[in-house]
């Protein structure tokens, strides 16, 4: 899988996906949230961070499960 720049492409509304968060230097997942414009927790509550932070630029889906 390749990562997606934000900015040209973004995940379905509440979508989990893999992200890369430049403020930690790390992989997390987070839920895209297309109503409030941002990235929502894990658990799709709370907003982590708005788009327009810049710290999240890039994501991709997450793999599917081997069973």
């Amino acid at each position: 899988m390749d990562w997606k720049n934000i900015n040209v492409e973004t995940p379905k509304d509440g979508e989990r996906v893999l992200v890369w968060d430049e403020r930690f230097g790390e992989v997390r997942i987070l839920t895209y949230n297309d109503y409030y414009k941002c990235w929502d927790g894990e658990d799709g509550d709370d907003c982590e961070c708005a788009l327009d932070d810049s710290r999240i630029l890039f994501w991709m889906p997450l793999p599917s499960r081997p069973y």
